[in-house]
């Protein structure tokens, strides 16, 4: 059987007594200062909205009919730690049954009755979304939104704005919270100062006979983030140990209040008000790579930490396979290991390290070469292995057809050609170029045709080039010259 659930909730403010105070979501609240990052339009259809850019009012204007309001910023100063708060949200159900989340925090059930405690609020405006599910699946939602001001001794100055806008008896004086306001040609304007939370901006006019109309509009301006202190790391508890046999630790540091603590892009320690932190830690073999931030309630993440805690139980792990055969000495050879502390030797030549990656420049005599790597682990476990590479040479150029100097008439094909040897006999490949344009790419045939025009007329350099495939090739060049052919007489 199917029914809907009927969910009643409300907030509570868990504050302290000099700390903060609830506003309510009034007919001209403006709540979405801080929704988008980038900037753009916001009010969300109250009578009145701002342009923003980065969260806070900025260039730009906009109406409710009667007053313009135009934004501009000032230099961040200071910012404050955010402020965050926890509510606990309460409601009634009509199906004990179910089961309630709030902002995805499961609710306790009490008869029809159900709450959530350590619901966190952030400065400003925050959706509370209530959700219940029966045991048939069905489900029920219902969301309020709350805001949290500072109290007005936390308050702090930011701006000024300019509001400016039309009346329509030029005779009369207008204000802005009890800011005067200039007037010409029925247009009034000036400059008010806003503070961090929410403000309210009344215009006051009043007529030559006493008439008096007034217009509010409530804005929210939120504080000036920076980013929170770096968390440290291993300076509570137990001192890290950069090479273990353990394949999970205990990992702990000191951070800021209100704030969470993220490793490698996941959160590891949820917001909440202690300066300490602590995190079991499962370890593979090798290096452990570790990004360590704080983020605070607006998701401004600190700078990184990042530590490298290495497991070493075992003999180190090479991966490494250089070419079997090549014309080239020295040879560049590079590959990697399992941690980045790990020693390794090749040939007798030490390697450059990059994290895992190993390199080393090694020299080969003609002909079969076998090369020793040594891997050494920090804890002393040893790995031993051979690679065999063979150097061979690289080819060699024994003539080209037409020769150096020699002359071809205009419209006659002829034959470029080349002959080469390899003392390995290695299967070759050539290609061609004419004053450095290609004629023919790497291919297997020594030979391409050429027919010379007329617009070829004067010396051009051919250049041919031989390669085996294992690394080099020779190259040589003649010059020939494109002439007409001689005339025939009878």
């Amino acid at each position: 059987m199917s029914r809907r659930n009927v969910l009643w909730l409300a907030a509570y403010l868990l504050l302290a007594p000099d700390g903060y105070a609830q506003i309510s979501n009034g007919t001209y609240t403006i709540h979405l200062e801080t929704v988008s990052s980038s900037g753009g339009p916001i009010g969300g259809g109250n009578p009145m909205g701002v342009q923003t850019i980065i969260g806070l009012p900025a260039s730009g204007s906009s109406t409710n009919g009667l007053y313009a309001l135009l934004g501009g910023m000032e230099p961040h100063r200071p910012a404050a730690k955010p402020v965050s708060v926890t509510i606990t949200v309460s409601g009634t159900i009509n199906d004990p049954s179910s089961t309630i989340t709030v902002n995805g925090a499961v609710a306790v059930i009490s008869g029809s009755t159900y709450s959530a405690d350590g619901i966190r609020l952030s400065l400003g405006p925050n959706n509370i979304s209530v959700r219940a599910i029966d045991s048939c699946g069905n489900s029920s939602s219902k969301s309020i939104l709350v805001h949290l001001d500072l109290a007005d001794a936390k308050k702090s100055k930011r701006f000024s704005i300019t509001v400016s806008g039309t009346i329509d008896d030029p005779s009369a004086s207008v204000s802005i919270n009890n800011f005067p306001t200039s007037i010409t040609e029925g247009r009034f304007s000036a400059q008010v100062p806003v503070t961090t939370g929410y403000n309210m901006l009344t215009a006051r006019a009043i007529d030559a006979i006493g008439n008096i109309s007034m217009r509010s509009v409530r804005v929210f301006v939120p504080l000036p983030t920076r980013p929170p202190a770096r968390p440290t790391v291993g300076t509570v508890g137990d001192p890290i140990s950069h090479v273990t046999t353990a394949t999970s630790m205990i990992l702990s540091g000191t951070k800021i209040p209100d704030t969470s603590i993220w490793i490698n892009g996941a959160q590891a320690v949820a917001m909440n008000d202690e300066t300490t932190w602590s995190v079991a830690l499962t370890l593979i073999e090798g290096d452990n790579d570790l990004t360590i931030l704080a983020k605070d309630a607006t998701s401004t993440s600190s700078t990184e930490v990042k530590i490298n805690i290495i497991v070493d139980n075992i003999a180190p792990i090479l991966t490494f396979q250089p070419e079997a055969k090549t014309n080239l000495t020295p040879l560049v050879i590079n590959g990697i290991v399992d941690d980045s502390l790990t020693t390794v030797i090749i040939s007798g030549i030490s390697t450059t390290r990059t994290k895992r990656v190993f390199e080393a420049t090694v020299p080969l005599s003609l002909g079969p070469n076998t090369l020793r790597i040594i891997a050494i682990s920090p804890n002393g476990y040893r790995t031993e292995e051979t690679r065999d590479v063979f150097l061979g040479t690289i080819p060699s150029i024994q003539a080209i057809r037409p020769g150096d100097s020699d002359k071809i008439y205009v419209g006659t094909p002829i034959s470029l050609q080349v002959t080469a040897t390899d003392q390995e006999n290695d299967p070759l490949q050539y290609r061609f170029l004419i004053d450095g344009v290609l004629v023919v790419d790497w291919d297997a045939v020594p030979s391409v045709a050429w027919t010379p025009g007329t617009s070829d007329l004067g010396r051009h350099t051919v250049a041919v080039e031989a390669r085996d495939g294992y690394g080099g090739s020779s190259t040589q060049e003649v010059r020939v010259f494109v002439v007409r052919p001689p005339i025939q007489h009878p």
